[in-house]
C-alpha cells in the first residue's frame, strides 16, 4: 500500500528557486522517498531522497527531476555540491536519463552517511551537474531526513526485522556475493536482478534465516541469494536474541 504524509515544515530561505509544494514522504513496500517540488511549470523541478535500504544506512540517493531540453540519452560525470549556508563543496558521480516518454530528465547522486549529516544542517543547496546548474531554497533539511528515518525503520519492521537490533558482520558483505556464482539456470534465462534479503542471526554470529524482502523477479536469483548469505556470512558474537541484517545485491549478467 502506498501512502503520502505530508511535512508542513519551515519557510525556506531565500534561493533561485523557491518551495511550491510541501516535502512529501512516499512510504512504498520496497522503499521511501521524501520530495518536494520547486518553480512551477514549465521550469518545475523536483528534489529528492531515497534512503538506503540498511539497517544502519545513513547514505542515501539524492535525485532531481528537472524538465528537459529535449535531448536524450544516457549522462554520467561528476557533480558538485554545495550547501548554503555553510559552503561546503563535495564532489560526487551522477548518472542522468529521460525515461521514455517523460518530459523530465532524471539525476541521481549516491551521497555518504557524512555528506547526509551535513545535509541536515542545510537550508538550501546548488547542485552542478556538467554543464547544469540548479539552486534550491530548501529551508532546514534536518526534519525531513528525520522522517524519512522513521519511514526506513517502519519498512524493515514490515520485513520482520527490528531496527534497533542490527547484526555487525565480520570484514566486507560484499565479498560474500560474485558473479561466479550465478546461477546457471538464471544464466541461461538471461535473468537479472536485484534481491533485497533478511537475514537473522543469532548470539554466536551465525545466520539461522534467510527470507526475501524485495524480490529480483527471479526465483533462481533470490534462492541463491540467500543460500550464499547464510553460507558465508559471518557477523560479530553478542548476547542476547536474535539480531538482524539486510543487504541488497545485484545480479547482473556482463555479456547479455
Amino acid at each position: 500500500m502506498i501512502f503520502a504524509a505530508a511535512l508542513a515544515l519551515g519557510a525556506a530561505a531565500d534561493g533561485p528557486m523557491t518551495p511550491s509544494s510541501k516535502w512529501v514522504v512516499d512510504y512504498r513496500s520496497d522503499m521511501c522517498l521524501v520530495s518536494r517540488q520547486f518553480g512551477a511549470k514549465p521550469n518545475l523541478t523536483i528534489f529528492g531522497l531515497k534512503p538506503a535500504v540498511l539497517m544502519d544506512g545513513k547514505s542515501a540517493t539524492i535525485f532531481l527531476l528537472t524538465p528537459n531540453d529535449g535531448s536524450r540519452g544516457f549522462r554520467h560525470g561528476s557533480a558538485a555540491i554545495t550547501l548554503q549556508p555553510t559552503g561546503e563543496k563535495r564532489t560526487f558521480d551522477y548518472d542522468s536519463d529521460v525515461p521514455k516518454g517523460d518530459s523530465l530528465r532524471v539525476y541521481e547522486m549516491m551521497a555518504d552517511a557524512d555528506f547526509m549529516g551535513h545535509l541536515g544542517q542545510a537550508t538550501g543547496l546548488t547542485i552542478e551537474a556538467g554543464k547544469d546548474s540548479f539552486s534550491l531554497a530548501t529551508g532546514k533539511v534536518q526534519p525531513v531526513l528525520d522522517a524519512v528515518a522513521t519511514c526506513n525503520d517502519d519498512l524493515i519492521r514490515s520485513w520482520g526485522a527490528d531496527p534497533g537490533a542490527r547484526a555487525a558482520p565480520l570484514g566486507n558483505p560484499g565479498s560474500w556475493f560474485n558473479n561466479a556464482d550465478y546461477p546457471i539456470a538464471a544464466r541461461r534465462r538471461n535473468a537479472q536482478g536485484r534481491t533485497v534479503i533478511v537475514i537473522t542471526v543469532n548470539a554466536k554470529g551465525d545466520p539461522t534465516a534467510c527470507r526475501v524482502a524485495i524480490t529480483s523477479g527471479d526465483p533462481d536469483l533470490d534462492s541463491r541469494t540467500c543460500e550464499l548469505a547464510k553460507q558465508r556470512g559471518r557477523y560479530v558474537s553478542k548476547e542476547g536474541g536474535d539480531r538482524f541484517a539486510i543487504f541488497g545485491i545485484r545480479w547482473t549478467l556482463l555479456n547479455v
